[in-house]
């Protein structure tokens, strides 16, 4: 049996005995080889690969003895499988990539790359092309002078096609109208072929098709129930309001850890129910959640260690919800939906406001005042820009900060009540739409921007005056010592002052004041307890070319920075920061670093922070219960998300109720993927994605390329090109185009590391764990 496979998370060719044993590996180059089948006589295999292709999205159809050795090239044209004739005069094949398989769901794709499928003469190179309409064929396989192959041509499902040549119609041997067939393959007078989850024969002779029963049960690994880490699934961080523990979602439950005393506790604790979103009340006694118990969204109010009665308040029969903010006074927590709506939810009644909708899918960004009474918000517009909204909650009138002339976010009020600091840029044009290839090398420049929200209020950057100050005389009252607060309060500041937010709504786009501060890609503006403002500072392409392996992170890594009101500069606090959270006190900051680590520590100049333990954020995992809920949301993110309510005209209850069933035969989190991506698939919409989960993945072992051609004349291996590495580009590697190597073009490689090649060996075997090496 040939097969393909990934023991060293690479795709090879490899063949086993129809006994059992151990396999045995074929090919060796580091691209994906792909088995299609087996030369007429049986000595060799059939396999695909891009190896020698100089653009993307490309194959060749390649053949090695199965024994391995160097394999031959059976033409130049693209093709991405196929199969011989018996006679091994005639190939069949298919010379398009098949547009319905992968992560997305391209079913009945009828775009302009549907594939067809040919026949090849190598001898006279004449090629016959099967009669094909606007559909996809698939699978080619020979009996005797006919093919026959895979089609969704009619009945909007695949099945099986015979084609007698001489240009005629292929007739349609099947009719398959539940389930698309997913592969076939030929042996004797038969063609076996898989078809929602069942295997079915084919009769060549007499047409007439019968299932196959099998039943195994084998010992599948990944359905056990076990003990998993499951911050490798971290979604979400939030803080506690002075800073003695951390708040993470991961994998569907929500912990919080401990910054120096206690235990990790995991509040929620539940098979087949997601919890997300979690934030912690500024008070510090609540912990607020989204969970999907019902299928539903509903918010969660529960003590901060977990324990005790629960409110909850349902957000919606349909739809997907987060949590935003609880900030302020901690009134009012801050949510948002998936059809682009801001709402409030009030905490002591259990009632839900709408304050916005916004009209392009550009992220939720909030800041509530700090005596609850005004909510900061960013909106995009149609032009792709976004402005800087206020909402009164007391009036509920919203006023506009900006001129949609620029694109502005970050929103941030002081905690004194006094400003609200933003970003916004004016060259970000080029940038609004992912598409658009003249962003590829566009740095985005925004500048940070403070608003004097009285109208009576100064200037956050007024000079000091240098006066002496007067002193009070000695009968005046004295603050007595106790009315000094040691720790803020709700509606307080962080030097624990009352702080009151008046905004004047008259002239307020008039009081903007742009901070003394370059203009670069920032985000995250966030004020501490001395008034000190923080925001990231993120790199972007067209600023630098970083040498490979040390820029992984940029893009998402930034530079964590400060800017001082009282001598009016920033400065870096903190390097690879990909994001911060302060403390709702102001005086301590938990920050995201390198491979989504976690470090705390108090905010200030400098920032000594410390790593968060996050060992014990476990949880013991029933894969079936977690796969049937995955299944689920992911029905339900596709019924709210879906552009077209119709559904592209599905009965979608009905998809459910078909596919539902098979989730019980799933023994592998890839079996799953594909069961959704054909699921998804229903719709006939591509870039509809499903990916990732615990795949099983092999430790790799790299294998390395000498940045040439090589071809097996003469008995031995010989470079017949050399690629020089384009000496201007100084980070395009080019083995053998260095300087005083001593081997080129027309050179035979004998022996590697001292170990020689014979005709019989792979050259590729030779350079295993070889990338990167000398």
């Amino acid at each position: 049996i040939a097969f393909s496979a990934s023991y060293d998370n690479n795709t090879d060719v490899y063949v086993v005995s129809v006994e059992g044993g151990q396999p045995k590996r074929v090919t060796y180059h580091p691209g994906a080889d792909t088995v299609n089948g087996w030369s007429p006589d049986g000595k060799k295999i059939v396999f695909a690969s891009r190896r020698e292709m100089e653009n993307g999205r490309s194959n060749q159809i390649f053949q090695i003895s199965k024994e391995g050795g160097h394999p031959e090239k059976l033409m130049d044209a693209v093709a991405f499988e196929g199969s011989w004739s018996g006679d091994g005069k005639r190939f069949a094949y298919r010379p398009n990539n098949q547009g319905y398989r992968g992560s997305s769901g391209w079913r009945q794709y009828r775009g302009g790359s549907t594939p067809p499928i040919w026949i090849i003469d190598p001898a006279s190179q004449k090629v016959e092309k099967i009669p094909h309409v606007n559909a996809n064929d698939t699978n080619p396989m020979w009996f005797g002078k006919k093919v026959y192959f895979l089609s969704d041509r009619n009945d909007g499902h695949i099945n099986l096609f015979q084609y007698d040549g001489g240009g005629k119609d292929p007739k349609q041997l099947t009719a398959e109208k539940t389930w698309d067939i997913r592969s076939a393959d030929a042996y004797g007078n038969h063609i076996l072929y898989s078809v929602g989850g069942h295997l079915k024969e084919l009769n060549v002779k007499n047409g007439r098709s019968k299932e196959i029963k099998i039943h195994i049960n084998p010992d599948l690994p990944q359905l056990r129930p076990q003990w998993k880490s499951t911050f490798a699934n971290m979604q979400e961080v939030a803080f506690s309001p002075t800073g003695k523990r951390a708040l993470v979602t991961a994998r569907g439950d929500v912990y919080t850890l401990p910054v120096k005393d206690g235990t990790t506790r995991n509040l929620t604790i539940t098979d087949g129910v997601r919890e997300m979103s979690a934030l912690w009340s500024p008070k510090g006694d609540r912990i607020a959640y989204i969970t999907d118990e019902g299928k539903k969204h509903s918010l969660v109010l529960v003590d901060q260690d977990g324990q005790g009665d629960k409110t909850t308040h349902l957000l919606g029969e349909t739809g997907f919800f987060n949590l935003e903010s609880w900030e302020g006074d901690g009134s009012r927590i801050i949510y948002s939906d998936n059809h682009l709506g801001i709402y409030a939810y009030e905490v002591a009644t259990g009632k839900s406001i709408k304050i916005h909708t916004n009209k392009r899918r550009s992220g939720v960004e909030v800041s509530q005042s700090s005596d609850g009474k005004w909510l900061a918000f960013a909106t995009a517009h149609e032009n792709m820009l976004s402005d800087i909204m206020l909402y009164n909650f007391d009036s509920g009138q919203t006023v506009k900060l900006t001129d949609s002339m620029s694109n502005s976010g970050s929103p941030a009020f002081s905690r004194d009540g006094k400003y609200l600091y933003f970003t916004s840029s004016t060259n970000a044009g080029p940038r609004a739409v992912g598409l658009d290839m003249s962003t590829q090398e566009k740095p985005n420049r925004a500048g940070i921007y403070a608003v004097v929200l009285a109208a009576d209020g100064k200037s956050p950057l007024l000079p000091k005056s240098g006066d002496e100050e007067v002193k009070k005389d000695d009968s005046e009252e004295k603050e007595p010592k106790e009315a000094k607060a040691d720790k803020p309060e709700a509606g307080k500041n962080g030097n624990g002052k009352k702080s009151k937010t008046r905004v004047d709504v008259a002239g307020l786009s008039d009081r903007i004041v742009a901070l003394p501060i370059a203009e670069r890609n920032y985000a995250d503006l966030a004020v501490d307890h001395e008034g000190a403002l923080y925001y990231l500072d993120f790199p972007q392409p067209g600023i630098s070319n970083e040498v490979p392996g040390n820029g992984r992170d940029r893009g998402r890594s930034g530079k964590l920075m400060r800017f001082d009101f009282k001598d009016k500069k920033a400065q870096m606090v903190k390097g690879s920061v990909g994001g911060f959270i302060i403390s709702a006190d102001g005086k301590n900051v938990i920050m995201l670093g390198r491979k989504s680590s976690l470090s705390v520590g108090k905010i200030g100049k400098k920032i000594d922070a410390k790593p968060l333990k996050t060992a014990d954020v476990k949880s013991y995992i029933d894969p079936k219960a977690e796969w049937m809920h995955i299944f689920d949301e992911v029905w339900r993110m596709e019924r709210d998300y879906f552009y077209d309510p119709n559904m592209h005209g599905l009965d979608w209850k009905a998809i459910y109720d078909r596919y539902k069933p098979l989730v019980a035969h799933v023994g592998r989190r890839t079996d799953l993927n594909e069961l959704l991506v054909e699921m998804i698939g229903e719709m006939q919409v591509g870039h509809n994605r499903i990916g990732g989960g615990d795949l099983h993945r092999e430790k790799p072992v790299n294998v390395g390329l000498l940045g040439a051609d090589i071809r097996f004349e003469n008995g031995a291996y010989r470079v017949t090109r050399v690629f020089d590495g384009e000496n201007w580009n100084p980070f395009l590697k080019a083995p053998l185009a260095a300087p005083g190597i001593g081997l080129g073009e027309g050179d035979y490689v004998l022996s590697v590391n001292g170990r020689k090649i014979g005709p019989k060996d792979n050259f590729f075997s030779y350079f295993a764990n070889t990338v990167g090496k000398h």
